[in-house]
């Protein structure tokens, strides 16, 4: 039994040691290729991505709402602060 899983190993071993003296460089240059071209094709995905988030941030649309919600968050600010400024102000009046 030992013998035989021994030959069948050796088997295995010698047909991929067949594949790698015949097509060794092939594979090689395919798997070098395939390196470059994954990494070309992530920066190109990654740059189109960047320029469509870019452009939906400049988008008039969005800047008009955010530049609404933003005036009407510091209006309410303001309030609250006008308000807050008061209270101080009419305690103050009544200490003196």
């Amino acid at each position: 039994m030992h013998e035989k899983v021994s030959t069948i190993s050796m088997m295995l071993w010698r047909s991929v040691q067949n594949v790698l003296e015949t097509y060794g460089w092939k594979l090689l240059v395919a798997a070098f290729l395939f390196y470059v071209g994954y990494r070309r094709y992530r920066k190109f995905t990654e740059h189109r991505r960047h320029q469509r988030i870019l452009a939906g941030a400049n988008d008039p649309e969005r800047v008009a709402i955010l530049k609404r919600e933003t005036a009407r968050v510091r209006d309410k600010q303001q309030q609250e602060m006008q308000a807050k400024f008061t209270k101080r102000k009419a305690k103050g009046q009544k200490r003196m």
